[in-house]
């Protein structure tokens, strides 16, 4: 989960991050808490917060089953989608490069850490620091 590595493994960021993989389906909460393996009370407790901050919508209802999506008019929820996204090109393109050098030309790359600190979401929507591992890829002849 790309998210949760960058922000941290908050719930709220686990469940976006599961309506952000799925942005082209509709989740009901049932199938986010299968997902998530959260209680059902804790599912909806950041579904209503998410959907208060508009970055997820409530769409069709089947019986007394609410189904909820991305809301990708938010912009939010837009700017999330996009750093996903750049964040998993970027993680094929160093593995691409990595395999590239290591079976084509027999190179051994070395890896390097760094720890860092970045935003976390926590539980309670504010931003707090989080130390992660920082990886980066040398290659030496």
């Amino acid at each position: 989960m790309i998210l949760t590595e960058l922000f941290g493994g908050c719930k709220k960021t686990q469940i976006l991050e599961i309506l952000l993989e799925n942005k082209d389906e509709e989740l009901s909460a049932p199938e986010i808490e299968e997902m998530s393996d959260f209680s059902k009370g804790t599912v909806y407790k950041y579904l209503k917060k998410l959907l208060d901050e508009e970055i997820i919508e409530e769409t069709r209802k089947v019986g007394k089953t609410q189904f909820y999506k991305l809301n990708l008019e938010n912009h939010v929820a837009r700017l999330l989608l996009i750093l996903e996204n750049l964040i998993i090109k970027q993680k094929l393109e160093r593995k691409i490069i990595t395999e590239t050098l290591e079976t084509k030309w027999n190179l051994d790359t070395t890896i390097f850490q760094n720890k860092i600190e970045v935003p976390c979401i926590c539980e309670e929507g504010n931003f707090e620091k989080k130390e992660v591992l920082e990886t980066q890829y040398y290659t030496l002849p």
